[in-house]
């Protein structure tokens, strides 16, 4: 059984500015937030090189 979940990552970038990298997608039925926040800052991390975490914020629509 899948859920979707929603993850919203804010990056700081080498040259200063933030973005917001979102990693949504279906993933296991009832997964931790520290697992769904942990996997979206790694996919993140991985489309912006050098840069940092500065926060995020996971959810899921319960399907």
């Amino acid at each position: 059984m899948s859920q979707y979940y929603n993850a919203e990552v804010h990056v700081r970038i080498p040259g200063g500015d933030l973005v917001t990298i979102y990693a949504d997608g279906p993933g296991p039925a009832g997964m931790p937030a520290a697992a769904v926040r942990a996997a979206a800052e790694k996919t993140a991390l991985t489309r912006v090189r050098g840069g940092r975490v500065e926060g995020s914020r996971v959810s899921t629509t319960g399907r």
